[in-house]
């Protein structure tokens, strides 16, 4: 026996246990020699050091080189040796895990907060099971009295208790009971079979102990002395009770600190930060003000950091004229930090620039040691005013407020078919330098129309027979093509379309638009699949993410709204915020079915291809009405809106140019008209109205001034392959959705606007 004994206390970092003492975080484990910790503290757990469930304690013995358990039962016998379970640096915590009321092998792992449990009767009971952190301490026990051991662990730190039963859950979370440095003892000391939450105050002797069951037991209770160590205390506070208090300053060359060294944990420090000249103390890393304290040395240790700045400096922010402007930012702050700063000009007057050369009004600058002088300097303005007459006519650019006396340049730019005739000064030089003058001046460019402009064919791409077209303002062209479904075509080079994508319909797709990264499509023919809106986020190919029943006809999109013409009702409103879920706001429903429609200043004009035109009010979505009805004294078939101008397809009566000024109030304004010409579609740019019509077998597409409404005159036409459907202008590009007239003729057609 006592040649087994000096065997199992030879090796080193072998850890004794006569009981189940709680053990510490990696680092912190008991050496060699530790002293015996006996488990009768209390009614601690009676099978904490009982391998082999006789009742009586054994020895064990713990190595903490290589993770490995030997134990030597009470009568002599043998019942571990060289038993692996744990890891070097491992804490050892053993106690009855599994309540077979024999002691368990487990460890602790001080670096993760993980614990391990193995019985030899019933294997492994813990496995990476989580319950605590790195540093944290383990205090083991039955602490909900069911006779099997639970995790527990103390923040030594704060002195809280967070304890864990695998059977009845979380029993103590972040209980206060202590302090930071506190000595955690484990043990049942009122007999209710449950370990309580025991203190030790080794500075003083005095002991405070809480039962979860039947509250304080113990409170300021002198039994030891300071350095005294309480039975059932954690073996590695016992063995390393010392901590690292580290204190510094920020910066090194700030002020002077003292306080560091290394301390028994729990013991009262005096840290001190004294500042250097020119400096001042600021505060500590943990937000405490005062430069001379006292602190508790934690477990594990703790840094403490004394930030230094400079004394105060001035800014000094002025401004060059006093009366050029008004300045902000000026006065006294901390060295270092960070000030805005900034500028504004008075009426008629412009900031240039600071007198370091910085161009904005407003920045933020650092205050130096020394402090520093800002000024803004600002000089006379003058304001250029550039415009173009008629605005259609062109671009003018140049216009805005500089330093009088500077030189700008201004600029006349003609749209297609106009030219530019002068400025209203005399001056005919399209891009000129003027002089700024002090105060306002304008400057007015004056455009006039071409009287030759003409359409030319610049691209073509087939389908089997184009209803409408759509463009998304980038290099795309959408195109809704009958019964063959629809197309997504890249039209960067309007030379030469090319297809992205084809997607076929079961119903004949009529009419298309498109809002961000979704196409809505309308069908007729299908009543199922009547709406359909198709996700293009990926053009080359969309997704089909949503279908709503119905006969629908013409499209058009205002915000995040969606207006549809159907066969009935007549118009629906849609709310496009959740496309997948496309929602109905809103209807109106009458005797004519809907067709295309323009929109404008909460008012629809929907065309019924019957005689009229409806004036909608559609400025509450939800509840639109009719307000007036105009009588076109043919079918409306498309209608497009210039201004104040409404723009009407209608049928043999040509192109009906309506006056909408007073929207519910609508006035024929002009009329163009050719006999035996039936207008089918229309589109306006500018004072621009182009114009699909057929005549029989013919097909035709017109360029129309309407600049004047009450005298309309035709600029260009040319003859289409085959019949226009719909209309597009994208700059100086028309895009013509055209259906089959005669084999290949169908398709998008692209003119160039000259």
């Amino acid at each position: 026996m006592k040649y087994l004994l000096r065997r199992l206390f030879s090796a080193a970092a072998h850890t004794l246990f006569f009981m189940a003492a709680s053990a510490c975080p990696a680092g912190l484990e008991s050496r060699p020699g530790a002293e015996d910790i006996s488990a009768n503290a209390g009614r601690f757990n009676p099978h904490g050091n009982d391998f082999d469930g006789n009742g009586v304690s054994d020895f064990g013995v713990f190595g903490g080189n290589d993770g490995n358990w030997y134990v030597l039962s009470s009568s002599g016998t043998p019942l571990a040796w060289a038993q692996p379970w744990g890891w070097p640096g491992a804490i050892p915590v053993p106690g009855d895990y599994d309540g077979d009321g024999r002691a368990d092998f487990a460890v602790f792992d001080g670096n993760t907060g993980i614990w391990y449990a193995w019985s030899p009767a019933n294997g492994v009971l813990a496995w990476d099971t989580a319950w605590g952190w790195p540093g944290a301490v383990p205090v083991s026990g039955d602490y909900d009295g069911d006779g099997r051991a639970d995790f527990a662990v103390f923040d030594i730190n704060a002195g809280n208790w967070y304890a864990f039963s695998p059977a009845n859950g979380v029993l103590a979370w972040g209980t206060e009971w202590g302090w930071p440095g506190a000595r955690p003892v484990s043990g049942d000391f009122d007999g209710d079979a449950r370990s309580d939450l025991a203190i030790f105050d080794s500075l003083t002797g005095r002991w405070y102990i809480s039962s979860l069951t039947n509250g304080a037991i113990a409170w300021d209770r002198l039994w030891g002395w300071s350095g005294a160590i309480p039975i059932g205390m954690p073996i590695c506070l016992v063995m390393n009770g010392n901590a690292v208090l580290s204190v510094s300053a920020n910066p090194t060359n700030g002020g002077v600190v003292t306080g560091s060294g290394t301390y028994p944990v729990g013991l009262q420090v005096e840290i001190t930060a004294t500042a250097n000249t020119n400096w001042t103390f600021s505060g500590w890393n943990d937000g405490n003000t005062q430069a001379v304290r006292k602190v508790s040395v934690p477990f594990g240790g703790a840094e403490h950091t004394a930030s230094f700045v400079w004394i105060s400096a001035t800014l000094t922010v002025t401004a060059n004229p006093t009366n050029g402007g008004v300045v902000t930012g000026g006065g006294t702050y901390p060295v270092g930090t960070q000030v805005v700063i900034t500028a504004a000009a008075n009426p008629g007057w412009l900031f240039t620039e600071w007198n370091d050369g910085d161009k904005l009004p407003a920045r933020t600058v650092i205050v130096p040691a020394t402090g520093a002088v800002y000024t803004a300097e600002f000089v006379i303005a003058g304001v250029i005013t550039v415009s173009a007459s008629p605005t259609n006519g062109g671009v003018v650019t140049g216009g805005g407020t500089y330093a009088a006396g500077s030189q700008v340049e201004i600029t006349a730019s003609a749209n297609p078919g106009w030219t530019f005739s002068g400025w209203n000064d005399g001056d005919t030089q399209a891009a000129r330098t003027i002089a700024v003058a002090a105060g306002a001046a304008d400057y007015t460019a004056y455009f006039t129309e071409s009287s030759a402009a003409s359409l030319t064919l610049a691209g073509h791409f087939s389908t089997a027979g184009a209803r409408g077209v759509a463009l998304d303002g980038t290099a795309h062209a959408f195109v809704a093509d009958g019964t063959n479904g629809w197309f997504i075509l890249n039209v960067a080079n309007p030379a030469s379309p090319s297809l992205v994508s084809h997607t076929p319909l079961s119903g004949a797709c009529t009419d298309i638009a498109v809002y961000g990264n979704h196409a809505y499509l309308s069908t007729t023919g299908t009543w199922n699949e009547g709406l359909v809106v198709y996700d293009i986020g990926v053009p080359a190919y969309p997704s089909k993410i949503k279908t709503i029943a119905g006969q629908y006809n013409g499209l058009a999109t205002h915000g995040s709204l969606l207006y549809a013409g159907l066969k009935t009702p007549t118009f629906r409103v849609f709310d496009m915020d959740s496309p997948a879920a496309l929602a109905q706001v809103g209807q109106y429903n009458s005797a004519h079915a809907g067709g295309r429609f323009a929109l404008g200043s909460g008012y629809a004009y929907v065309a019924t291809h019957a005689a009229d035109v409806l004036v909608l009010d559609v400025s509450t979505p939800s509840n639109p009405y009719l307000g007036a009805t105009y009588a076109t004294g043919n079918a409306a078939w498309d209608v497009a809106l210039s201004g104040d101008t409404l723009c009407v397809a209608a049928g043999t009566n040509g192109l009906e140019l309506v006056d909408v000024r007073t929207p519910f109030l609508p006035a024929r304004a002009g009329r163009y008209h050719r006999a035996g010409i039936s207008s089918k579609c229309v589109a306006v740019a500018a004072s621009r109205c182009y114009l699909g019509s057929t005549d029989g077998d013919s097909r035709t597409l017109e360029m129309v001034n309407i600049s004047n409404p009450a005298a309309p005159a035709r600029m260009d036409h040319v003859t289409t392959g085959g019949y226009a459907r719909d209309l597009a202008v994208s700059g100086q590009h028309l895009y013509v959705a055209e259906e089959a007239a005669e084999p290949a003729s169908a398709g998008l057609s692209i003119y160039r606007i000259e």
